[in-house]
């Protein structure tokens, strides 16, 4: 099997760590992993990086220029640079499937699959047109996510929620769409592998306070301004706990000019980045992992989160609810800072509750989420359609 990866993020080593770029970026390396230890035999196109680096895998990877407009929107701006790299490597090699990952990388596969005559399997990752910013921008790129998804022969769904929706609003044909949920490496994320002190020391914080991580792009989809203001909310009712921000991203200023101007630099912790080998210890230095999402498909924070044990606050929104119970912690209304602090003094009112809640949370995932259960759909899914 030869297997035609197509995405706009593709991981890479810096310095001898690897970097992953967002949830889809991981899932991406993940995906790889996975396949080549199977038998497959994998080429990715993407894009390039900017500065230094070498690639993550041994495996052919073509990288095109990277288009920078300064905005986010650039990966779409990307997706019609890749399409003359994307047809010449269709020629090179006999490919049995291209599986692309998201519309802007999507759209182009679209035109290669048919003057190839490769079949295309695209994948959503969560909601992509819905969550850009300004209604011009969403009514335009909803035109290219359905008519990718429509000209797609396959299109698999992080989660069952993302699947239902995509064939509601595109009227797709139910049979072609599939929720080939999201996965953690449950052995690189497990609980209790090292004291909260120890973890706290690798990653560099210093408190010996409850710990309440967000852990993501600091994206106003990602609801972190309703966060930001719940944190004021939970200090005003509890003393012992602190907060850990880490990720960064386009609206990065929204958590650091607000901790310079309310002084919390002693209460909130702020890495915009860390390596993702040190990832597990965010979560093993953390009491409770809240996700503020205001649109989700199968958040990987989440369930990495799980894997190492931790509680659950999250919003009622995508994906989230085939995560997040009242077992393993609290789903909690979107948009709203009151219910994101009122959730968090609830937890942390029962400490044997919240340890209860963690065993939950690694039950979940084990029977449900394994890399090993994703890998073999997509395996089946190529030879289905190849």
């Amino acid at each position: 099997m030869k297997v035609l990866l197509v995405a706009t993020d593709f991981p890479v080593k810096r310095g001898g760590s690897s970097v992953t770029y967002g949830g889809a970026g991981a899932c991406m390396a993940q995906l790889v992993s996975g396949l080549v230890e199977k038998g497959v035999e994998v080429t990715v196109v993407t894009r390039k990086e900017k500065g230094s680096y070498t690639e993550l895998f041994d495996i052919p990877v073509f990288r095109t220029a990277a288009v920078d407009l300064g905005i986010r929107q650039a990966k779409i701006a990307h997706s019609l640079t890749v399409l003359p790299k994307l047809l010449s490597v269709c020629k090179s090699g006999e490919f049995d499937v291209i599986h692309s990952h998201n519309p802007a990388a999507g759209f182009p596969s679209v035109f290669a699959s048919k003057k190839s005559g490769i079949p295309h399997v695209t994948t959503m990752h969560g909601p992509w047109a819905d969550v850009r910013i300004g209604r011009a921008s969403r009514s335009l790129l909803s035109l290219m996510e359905g008519w990718t998804l429509r000209e797609a022969d396959t299109v698999t769904c992080d989660s069952k929620q993302l699947t239902e929706f995509v064939v509601g609003k595109y009227n797709l044909d139910p049979r072609k769409v599939e929720a080939i949920e999201n996965a953690v490496e449950i052995e690189r994320f497990k609980p209790k592998t090292c004291s909260k002190k120890t973890a706290r020391e690798r990653i560099g914080v210093k408190t010996g306070d409850k710990l309440v991580l967000y852990t993501g792009r600091f994206l106003v989809e990602k609801g972190i301004d309703y966060l930001v203001d719940a944190v004021g909310e939970v200090l005003d009712n509890l003393d012992d706990v602190s907060f850990l921000f880490l990720g960064g991203g386009f609206d990065e200023h929204v958590v650091s000019d607000w901790i310079l101007k309310e002084k919390l630099s002693k209460k909130v912790f702020n890495i915009p980045y860390i390596p993702y080998e040190l990832m597990p210890y965010a979560y093993l230095a953390s009491d409770v992992l809240v996700q503020p999402s205001l649109a989700e498909g199968l958040s990987r924070s989440i369930l990495e989160a799980m894997a190492c044990g931790l509680p659950i606050i999250a919003t009622d929104v995508g994906g989230n609810p085939e995560l997040v119970s009242s077992e393993n912690g609290l789903l909690v209304q979107p948009r709203s800072s009151k219910a994101i602090s009122d959730a968090i003094v609830e937890v942390f009112s029962s400490p044997s509750k919240l340890d209860l809640m963690g065993g939950k949370s690694r039950e979940k995932v084990e029977a449900s989420f394994t890399v090993e259960k994703r890998i073999q759909s997509f395996i089946d899914l190529y030879e289905r359609v190849a």
